[in-house]
This record gives structure tokens, sequence and C-alpha cells, in this order.
């Protein structure tokens, strides 16, 4: 872990830095990366691709057919105003 901007660091960065020397040298010195299996990389993927909405997607309220629903009732409203003007 090295940081080149060490010039602009106040006196308690410094401080801090002095602090933690001990945990930065095991973190700077662990350089070993894990490998992992084809296929759990794989399942990681296929969750990582899921969406935050996609189960407020699946509820009725917010589905497509209701956001479509909706779309059509606001064109008839605004057409049928346009009529009666």
């Amino acid at each position: 872990m090295s940081f080149p901007n060490k010039l602009n660091w106040s006196d308690e960065d410094n401080d801090i830095e002095q602090e933690f020397a001990e945990v930065i040298s095991l973190v700077e010195t662990q350089n070993d990366e894990v490998k992992i299996p084809k296929s759990l990389d794989q399942n990681i993927k296929q969750f990582a691709r899921g969406s935050v909405f996609d189960e407020i997607e699946k509820s009725w309220v917010f589905s497509s057919g209701a956001r479509l629903t909706l779309a059509v009732l606001v064109f008839f409203a605004i057409a049928m105003l346009w009529i009666s003007l």
C-alpha cells in the first residue's frame, strides 16, 4: 500500500500511518491471489447480473403490464380532455 501524495499529508495523517505501520506492512506483504473455481465464479457472475429491481418488477403493481395499462389510461384521459375542449 503506497501513497504517492505524502507531500500533501497533514501531521495527523503521518501519525496515523505510524500507528498502523504494522498492519500496513502485513497488507503489503500479502500478495497471494485466491484461486476461485470456475463453477463458483460463474455462479457469482450469474447472481451479480440480477437487478435490484427484479423483485419489485415481479410484483403486480410495478409490472410491465401495469405500466402499460397506466400509459394507455393517461393517453385515453388526454384524448378525452382534447375532445371535450
